[in-house]
């Protein structure tokens, strides 16, 4: 995403945080109508398309979970409707309840759906949203899809590994003979706690503790960071598998989402994330591609992050 595009999406997250990690009813926020018209205006489409102007103009399942929870804390029912009404139309279309994480509006293929597995934190937060906007509005009908896609996300994304339960970033492609891939930054904790009130299960809980601990489990490089695609191993590594650039930095945001007390130790104000390591004056000259991926915890085999 373009510097001046993030800014914009920051802010209006920022802005509205206040409403989204608090209670399941939550009351008007003290929001800026300013950011929320800003957003609409520069990527959110008249039909409720959110466009990812840093990619090519794509649309994804996470910029439709976000632009819907955005539309709930600025109490906008309108464009809340026509986020739904999108998203349904054009990225429901798996056999499950899930979303294809991936449109694309001029695909040389035709298919404008361009990849039809799902991503997990798109699917939570969609969730999320759903059940955030029926308890706002009383809408039955929010309710009931934020539980039929919660319950789908148990069922196929959530999975048992050794002793821990985790979140598979979408059903197909994370598993490979005994290891399973994941992305922490997928973990959506305020997410995971108010779904838990929609469709109780412990496995809820199981998934926010598993998170929290494979931050913690996971810290490579000279800033002890974790990495984007982690291989659960004994014990957990790098994978191999996928691109590797860090994702540090929207794990700390969802995390931060979640309070104090299941904020992991890269989200503290001394964290490695704002401190530069100290390098040995005789390596201060590499500049190498390998040296600047090992600095945050890419595997040398990985491309350049």
């Amino acid at each position: 995403m373009r510097p001046r595009n993030a800014l914009v999406v920051i802010a209006a997250l920022a802005a509205a945080s206040i409403g989204l990690a608090t209670s399941a009813t939550p009351r008007q926020p003290p929001l800026e109508r300013d950011e929320w018209l800003l957003y609409q205006n520069r990527f959110i489409t008249a039909d409720g398309r959110v466009v990812d102007t840093g990619n090519g103009g794509i649309s994804h399942s996470e910029g439709q979970g976000y632009g819907m929870l955005l539309a709930v804390a600025y109490d906008d029912r309108p464009q809340f409707d026509r986020l739904w009404r999108w998203t349904v139309s054009h990225l429901q279309v798996r056999h499950d309840r899930l979303f294809a994480w991936k449109w694309k509006a001029d695909a040389p293929t035709g298919e404008e759906v361009t990849d039809r597995n799902s991503a997990a934190d798109g699917d939570l937060l969609i969730a999320w949203a759903l059940a955030r906007a029926g308890a706002r509005w009383q809408e039955p009908r929010y309710l009931a899809a934020a539980r039929g896609i919660a319950s789908d996300i148990l069922k196929l994304l959530s999975r048992k590994v050794g002793d821990r339960r985790v979140l598979l970033p979408g059903p197909e492609g994370f598993v490979h003979g005994r290891v399973a891939t994941v992305n922490l930054s997928y973990w959506v904790f305020p997410a995971l706690r108010e779904l838990a009130r929609a469709v109780p299960s412990p496995a809820w809980e199981e998934l926010a503790t598993s998170g929290v601990e494979l931050v913690r489990a996971a810290r490579f490089g000279a800033r002890q960071l974790p990495p984007d695609w982690l291989a659960l191993t004994d014990p957990p590594r790098p994978s191999r598998r996928f691109r590797q650039c860090s994702a540090t930095t929207r794990s700390a945001f969802r995390s931060i989402w979640s309070g104090p007390a299941s904020t992991p130790p890269i989200c503290s104000s001394r964290s490695s994330i704002t401190r530069r390591p100290r390098t040995p004056r005789h390596r201060r000259r590499s500049t190498s591609s390998a040296a600047r991926r090992a600095q945050i915890g890419c595997p040398p085999a990985a491309r350049r992050c």
